[in-house]
């Protein structure tokens, strides 16, 4: 799944550019149906392989992509409160899916509970993009390149080619790999880590959870401080969090340092929705 990501976000933004937001938000929620669809009536290894890659590729299109893209065009003043806003919405629903899909599974069949998210997430998700969402307006000229740009430097406009040729570019690109290659091993290994030094399940799958809920905080607080603050430094302070948690890592199970790692991954990794895409936006 996180391969087929990684392959589908640059489709995914020359689409937005192509063909608009609403065009890929719209798609890839009723592309999503299907494949749901399919991993429900898996049969075998191979069908749970292709339904996890269309799962990573659909679910790119509704997600930092895209609505980034939508939030840094729309918003200029409190952009970072926007996007903290509107990614708290990741938060919310990884607390409240999970917990749903987890009861159906246990109290019928993972079969029903790949349908009912599938089906039950696209009418949630498609009346937004359908009815209520505008794709950013044409003609409009964005204040920051009336200017010349956050950086005259390098110019209001630049292509991909242009982008390539820049340091922002690949620190950038470094920065968001081993953000994935640290968050995703957390995600993987978190729980059954704890298990293993013999802390109940329960209460290990308690202590990850409460770092999703502190996303819900840090999202709001950190847009709020790159507001104030230049995205660099907001970058720098979310990223610098993040190695801090990494470092924490080394001391456990100590006693008092899980929930000191507890809060500081959770308020780190989730802030970094918001940073990332403020700094997309003053680099290009």
């Amino acid at each position: 799944t996180t391969v087929a990501m990684a392959l589908a976000s640059p489709v995914v933004g020359w689409l937005v550019l192509r063909m608009g937001a609403r065009f890929v938000l719209v798609s890839s929620a009723l592309l999503i149906v299907v494949t749901y669809w399919v991993l429900g009536r898996a049969s075998s290894l191979t069908d749970l392989y292709v339904g996890s890659a269309l799962l990573g590729l659909l679910t790119t299109g509704l997600g930092d992509v895209t609505i980034g893209a939508v939030v840094s065009q729309w918003v200029v003043r409190a952009r970072g409160l926007a996007l903290g806003l509107v990614y708290t919405g990741s938060n919310l629903a990884a607390i409240v899916f999970v917990q749903v899909a987890t009861w159906l599974a246990v109290q019928q069949s993972w079969r029903t509970a790949f349908l009912t998210i599938g089906f039950g997430g696209a009418a949630l998700i498609l009346p937004f993009p359908s009815a209520v969402f505008s794709d950013w307006r044409t003609g409009y000229t964005h204040p920051d390149l009336e200017k010349g740009g956050v950086f005259s430097a390098d110019g209001p406009y630049m292509t991909a080619r242009d982008a390539l040729r820049t340091r922002s570019f690949w620190i950038l690109f470094v920065a968001l790999f081993s953000f994935f290659f640290y968050f995703i091993a957390i995600l993987d290994l978190f729980v059954a880590y704890l298990t293993d030094v013999g802390i109940d399940r329960g209460e290990a799958t308690a202590y990850f959870s409460f770092a999703i809920l502190m996303g819900l905080l840090s999202k709001v607080v950190m847009g709020l401080f790159a507001d104030r603050m230049a995205a660099r430094v907001a970058f720098i302070l979310n990223f610098g969090l993040l190695a801090l948690s990494s470092l924490i890592l080394l001391f456990l199970p100590a006693p008092g340092f899980l929930q000191v790692f507890v809060v500081v991954f959770g308020f780190s990794y989730a802030a970094r929705d918001v940073v990332y895409p403020l700094m997309i936006a003053e680099c290009f």
